[in-house]
């Protein structure tokens, strides 16, 4: 019995479908454009016509928002586009890029009210406290969920509680 050994098929030459505007147009320049470059498409751009898209800032941070990368767009106008990608188009998915990498989402937290400036000290300052909270404002501690547990018992051990939540 013999191995099967794939054969290495050609690489596809490259096909142009669209042809990338300084000014942030998307023209398909080879009717019909693929289902998925239409979806991906209308992810970071609005249509204003059959065959047109325009890059869109708003749209673009929106769908990086719902977790679409943008390399996928930059895949996309790269490898269907005409050509290189115009400066302004580039300087606009880099600037879109590092827009959306300025801020992290690190999960839930608390905020608690603490009406007493010394006590907020003593808890941002203390060494059983400190590494789970910290001063938000001169009225304010912010508690990471994860550490809430922590929190409540080395209050606890400095002789206070944080009593349930009151709502309203």
């Amino acid at each position: 019995m013999g191995c099967l050994v794939p054969i290495p098929q050609p690489a596809l030459p490259k096909r142009v479908l669209l042809r990338v505007l300084p000014y942030r147009d998307v023209v398909v320049t080879a009717p019909p454009l693929p289902g998925s470059d239409s979806i991906l498409l209308n992810l970071f751009a609005s249509q204003s016509s059959e065959l047109v898209w325009r890059l869109d800032q708003a749209r673009t941070l929106a769908a990086m928002e719902a977790g679409h990368p943008l390399s996928e767009l930059r895949t996309l106008l790269t490898e269907r586009g005409e050509g290189e990608l115009p400066t302004t188009i580039t300087r606009f998915l880099d600037e879109m890029e590092e827009r959306g990498n300025k801020l992290r989402d690190r999960g839930l937290a608390r905020l608690i009210e603490c009406n007493d400036p010394h006590l907020l000290t003593l808890l941002t300052h203390d060494p059983r406290t400190k590494l789970h909270c910290f001063a938000a404002g001169e009225h304010h501690l912010f508690v990471p969920t994860s550490s809430e547990a922590a929190f409540r018992k080395a209050l606890r051990q400095l002789g206070y509680i944080l009593p349930p939540l009151i709502p309203g």
